[in-house]
């Protein structure tokens, strides 16, 4: 399967922060010190990381859903993305800042 969605999780609080969709070594690219020194991006999932990090908490990645299909990829992190809801909104408890 080329395309997955994946959950970021904060296992102290055992729940998700971010959904994403990737391919290849995508999910480890969140924790990388290079992607987080970068300015650009998604700040605000980039500080809860940090400070899970501070605290010797590495955020765990959970493959959720696995496709060939990039659109039923798309799909389905949309879908999950709602199911929790997003922080910047006040619907739920994720760091996406789109859905």
């Amino acid at each position: 399967m080329k395309y997955y969605v994946y959950e970021l999780w904060d296992i102290i609080k055992n729940q998700p922060f971010y959904v994403g969709k990737g391919c290849g070594k995508r999910t480890s690219a969140h924790t990388s010190k290079s992607h987080l020194a970068k300015q650009d991006g998604n700040q605000f999932k980039k500080n809860v990381i940090r400070k899970m990090l501070l605290e010797n908490n590495k955020p765990v990645a959970k493959y959720v859903f696995r496709s060939d299909d990039e659109i039923a990829a798309y799909n389905e992190e949309t879908r999950l993305i709602l199911q929790y809801g997003r922080r910047d909104l006040g619907t739920g408890i994720l760091t996406n800042l789109t859905n």
